[in-house]
């Protein structure tokens, strides 16, 4: 959020991206918001809304910011806070957790913007999608086209988060 983090009293919608209000790499999705109000260290979260739903919060409530949505764009996105922050609010800090679009490569020397254990999977997908413009035989492409989801089942299976799952019954009599 512009000046270091801190939401604008009075504002709602903030653009992201290079040379934006917010300037940063745009996000591809928002993964995770919360908010840190003036002297405190607590984390508030800021719950993500998908946009049928904010659009469905009542209009020209202010205070602190408590739900968040995304709508990604071409090379920009656009944030929206809910309620819009009010002069209490422009003191708070609020964090954004995100999933950033990948580098081009633009030269043989560049990495790639992943695991090493996803190596194999990149070549191989690259190969398989470069197949059919290089003549190779169907056959041939099958089988490339296997060896591709088999590496890519293998670097998915590496990748998962390690977090919990809760389950709980509600009972209603």
């Amino acid at each position: 959020f512009p000046s270091h983090d801190k939401p604008v009293a009075g504002t709602s919608a903030y653009n992201i991206g290079v040379s934006q209000t917010l300037n940063t790499q745009y996000p591809v999705k928002l993964l995770q918001a919360y908010r840190v109000d003036s002297g405190s260290t607590t984390k508030v979260p800021v719950e993500l809304e998908p946009n049928y739903n904010y659009n469905m919060l009542p209009s020209g409530s202010t205070g602190y910011p408590i739900k968040i949505v995304y709508q990604p764009q071409v090379d920009v996105g656009v944030i929206k806070l809910w309620p819009t922050p009010d002069s209490n609010a422009a003191t708070s800090t609020i964090t954004l957790v995100y999933q950033r679009s990948f580098d081009y490569f633009n030269a043989s020397t560049d990495t790639p913007d992943f695991p090493e254990e996803w190596y194999n999977a990149l070549i191989y997908g690259l190969a398989r999608d470069l197949a059919p413009e290089w003549g190779i035989p169907l056959q041939d492409r099958q089988l490339l086209a296997k060896e591709a989801k088999e590496h890519l089942d293998t670097a998915m299976d590496n990748g998962g988060e390690d977090a919990s799952l809760y389950w709980q019954v509600e009972c209603r009599q």
